[in-house]
């Protein structure tokens, strides 16, 4: 497959720069992997907070822990929408 062909991940630079910062075994980002289970990926309790920390850094946000719900959290994709869903909020403000 030339790269021409492979398909942008729904998600910006940024976020695949964290996600692999803590998941650095993380396959090529291909349509299967926005859906696989972090869980599947390698990501555990210890590495989710460390994941949540450098989000929030990254991207000058707060992640309240009321907004914390483990749907937000099962895949890349949900995550990057729960993710833009807060920056988005706090550039609006």
């Amino acid at each position: 497959m030339s790269v021409d062909n492979v398909e942008q991940p729904c998600w910006d630079e940024k976020f695949d720069s964290v996600l692999r910062q803590i998941l650095p075994e993380l396959p090529a980002v291909t349509p299967e992997i926005w859906d696989r289970e972090l869980r599947a990926l390698g990501l555990n309790s210890v590495k989710m907070v460390e994941l949540l920390l450098r989000l929030e850094t990254a991207y000058g946000t707060t992640l309240f822990d009321d907004d914390l719900d483990h749907r937000h959290f099962s895949t890349p994709r949900t995550m990057w929408d729960f993710v833009a869903r807060r920056v988005n909020l706090d550039a609006a403000k």
